[in-house]
């Protein structure tokens, strides 16, 4: 069940937890809870490896938040610490890659940022701020104890994981 843009409903069990806004974001959530289901459901199913799909940065505040700590990822830190990324890249991917791993995609051109709703084709981001971002992620992650931080070969996509 969609809700309207701006209204918020309560989802099932996770009431006491939280208000999403749209489905989306509760869905992500019971995916994510699936995948670490021995950490947070204490049971014996869990997914060693899964991603989600794409996530605003508030969504992946909150699914980062559902996991306090697996060895060196800590949930709540990782969340506050991507604030600072809030409409500065495209988007984020949680999951599991036997521990904790964050994908984050960087924009080419500014209607790629997170937040902007053109389609048309806006100015390609400017070399300079891009390397810096870079820069930027990969000192707030390894500060935030990441075992790998990686960027790809078209310098747009950074992987991060925890062990």
């Amino acid at each position: 069940m969609a809700t309207m843009p701006g209204k918020y409903r309560t989802v099932g069990r996770l009431e006491n937890y939280m208000q999403v806004e749209g489905q989306e974001l509760a869905d992500a959530v019971e995916f994510v809870t699936l995948g670490y289901g021995d950490l947070l459901r204490d049971r014996m199913f869990r997914s060693l490896h899964f991603r989600t799909d794409r996530l605003t940065t508030r969504q992946a505040q909150v699914v980062l938040r559902l996991i306090k700590s697996h060895n060196a990822f800590e949930g709540e830190k990782v969340a506050v610490a991507i604030d600072a990324f809030y409409r500065r890249v495209s988007w984020y991917e949680f999951g599991r890659e036997a521990s904790p791993v964050l994908y984050i995609e960087l924009p080419y051109t500014e209607n790629q940022i997170e937040g902007q709703t053109s389609h048309v084709v806006g100015a390609r981001v400017v070399e300079d701020l891009h390397e810096a971002l870079l820069r930027e992620l990969e000192q707030t992650f390894r500060a935030l104890n990441a075992d790998e931080f990686a960027v790809d070969e078209r310098r747009h996509r950074v992987r991060i994981w925890w062990d």
